[in-house]
């Protein structure tokens, strides 16, 4: 009985090893299948990425650049290149400009209206009081040259103010035209001794410089 007994036990353990190896056996076959399999989507993958259309580069137009440019740095923005550093340049010329027109315009108003009231007999603010009460004015032409020396002054700032306007629309355009300008690597310049005759004069030697594209 023990015996039998004995026999059926060794009857289970030595199949359950038959199976365990068969399983191990299995198992590499398996796994190199899973590798094949995620090597054909990797490769899938990458042909469908190479057959996709290349995206385009965006590139800004000219004419929008300049109507966008109506409103100060606008066509900087638009053209989305170096904006950070053109918009401060921009608008930092602009202020600093309409300050100065607006003092230069707030002086010349004060000389003026100082001129007009020392014309007709009255007293004014650069109006100066001697210890007795009587008045003391400069003269007429020192006022008068100072009213059209600050009217000089806000006219050249005010100027300024449409040149800086100016100048960022033309930036905007020519910034725009830039950006579709390929440079070639294949842009060569050779620098070479050259030798030449000239007639009646004898030959000349020099250095010439020749481009190739």
């Amino acid at each position: 009985m023990i015996r039998m007994a004995f026999r059926d036990w060794l009857f289970v353990v030595g199949f359950s090893i038959c199976l365990s190896a068969n399983g191990f056996a299995q198992q590499p076959d398996s796994i190199s299948q899973q590798i094949k399999a995620i090597e054909n989507e990797v490769i899938e993958s990458d042909t469908n990425d190479s057959n996709k259309p290349a995206k385009e580069k965006w590139l800004p137009n000219p004419k929008k650049a300049v109507l966008w440019s109506l409103i100060p740095g606008g066509g900087q923005v638009y053209n989305r290149k170096y904006a950070w550093l053109k918009l401060p340049i921009t608008y930092g010329g602009l202020f600093a400009l309409g300050y100065f027109t607006r003092d230069n315009h707030r002086t010349y108003v004060r000389y003026r209206d100082a001129f007009k009231a020392q014309r007709n007999g009255e007293i004014h603010e650069f109006t100066r009081f001697t210890a007795d009460g009587d008045p003391v004015n400069p003269s007429d032409t020192a006022l008068r040259n100072f009213r059209d020396r600050f009217d000089k002054f806000r006219q050249q700032t005010a100027i300024g103010i449409g040149a800086v306007y100016l100048a960022q629309m033309l930036e905007s355009y020519v910034a725009a035209h830039l950006m579709d300008f390929d440079i070639d690597d294949d842009l060569t310049m050779k620098i070479r001794p050259q030798y030449e005759f000239i007639p009646f004069t004898g030959n000349a030697v020099g250095v010439g410089a020749t481009l190739e594209f």
